[in-house]
């Protein structure tokens, strides 16, 4: 199964003039456009209708279908559903956008990667609203580009490998080699938001989990919730760990249960199971 291609530009709409509306997306169309990703903009279709408009309201009765709360809804719904990805721009915004706090709320039930150009500081920016992003930035070519890993023509769903472990990294280039697209963990520092919704999008969109518990003192959390994930998702899972192991690991029955194959101890063994899966033919 394809990807659905495209990039739902969400984003305050009420309250603000048509200019300012369309144009910031006019942007985001041709930035996503010049990387051979589509854009859908809730405002398609409405400019001529709109035309002239300084300040858009959130309902226009029965005096223009196109306008009708319900058609709205309906084609932003609809519009969210067919897009792995969305991006709005909330910076310096003086109030809060019921629409667009409503179309995070659609993105992160349907799994979507939602980004936001937002302060974190932003009037929008609750505890609860944070955590249902996938990444936030203050810069708007961050947030942009966010979307562009999970939205490049020429890879289908679940093609690809999530790397688990700093010694993981020399596969990196074994497999982008092969043709193999890599996930990693989330730089939790560069995003600025918690780390749990990107790992979980991008163990989604792999089709292997490769985790290497190796050296760990004790329990590392987050490998342990990526393994859950990965369960969950119904993702090939390799575990890598030593026999003996401090963590004790290789004795918990779950992470046994959880693992695709016997719990590994050398990682090239774990590569060639996991090209055995992705590779064509």
């Amino acid at each position: 199964m394809e990807k659905a291609d495209g990039v739902y530009l969400y984003g305050p709409i009420t309250g603000y003039s048509l200019l300012q509306v369309t144009q910031d997306r006019k942007d985001d169309a041709i930035f996503f456009m010049a990387r051979n990703v589509k854009t859908f903009s809730p405002m398609r279709g409405q400019e001529e209708e709109l035309k002239g408009e300084m300040n858009i309201k959130g309902d226009y009765g029965l005096e223009n279908p196109l306008l009708h709360p319900t058609t709205i809804t309906t084609t932003d719904l609809n519009d969210i559903r067919h897009c792995p990805a969305m991006f709005g721009r909330f910076l310096g915004s003086p109030f809060v956008s019921t629409g667009s706090v409503i179309e995070v709320g659609f993105g992160y039930a349907l799994q979507k990667f939602i980004s936001a150009a937002i302060e974190v500081d932003n009037i929008h920016c609750t505890p609860k609203f944070l955590s249902c992003l996938t990444y936030r930035s203050d810069s708007v070519n961050e947030a942009r580009g966010f979307c562009l890993e999970h939205c490049s023509p020429g890879w289908s769903k679940a093609d690809g490998v999530y790397l688990r472990g700093e010694k993981t990294l020399e596969l990196h280039p074994q497999f982008e080699r092969d043709g193999i697209k890599v996930y990693q963990p989330a730089d939790v520092q560069a995003i600025k938001t918690s780390g749990a919704l990107v790992d979980f999008a991008r163990i989604r969109e792999s089709r292997v989990a490769i985790i290497d518990l190796r050296g760990h003192e004790t329990a590392d959390v987050d490998s342990l919730l990526d393994i859950g994930y990965a369960a969950a998702l119904n993702k090939i899972i390799l575990i890598v760990v030593e026999q003996g192991s401090k963590a004790r690991y290789d004795q918990h029955p779950m992470i046994k249960g959880c693992a695709s194959a016997p719990l590994l101890d050398d990682l090239g063994v774990a590569k060639r199971i996991a090209a055995k899966h992705l590779m064509p033919g």
